[in-house]
């Protein structure tokens, strides 16, 4: 017998990525840290400030399924 209680929907292993301050949402297929996110999005790690639940994190922090990660990009006013 199959227990579904213990499956992982295909929907949950996605992360939601909201750029801040642009308000833009992706879906991003779930990365396993910081580092492969911003991979995966093009972005440089020095470019960016990744949170999460008000904490910034660092590239090498994990991320998991169903989590909402916002992204605020840097820029250098020279």
């Amino acid at each position: 017998m199959h227990d579904e209680t213990h499956s992982t929907p295909r929907a949950e292993q996605t992360v939601t990525v909201r750029f801040i301050p642009q308000g833009s949402v992706s879906t991003v297929k779930r990365p396993k840290n910081v580092r492969q996110l911003l991979q995966r999005l093009g972005i440089m790690e020095e470019t960016a400030l990744v949170i999460r639940d008000g904490q910034l994190l660092t590239e090498d922090l994990p991320i998991y399924p169903g989590q909402t990660i916002d992204i605020q990009r840097v820029v250098s006013a020279g």
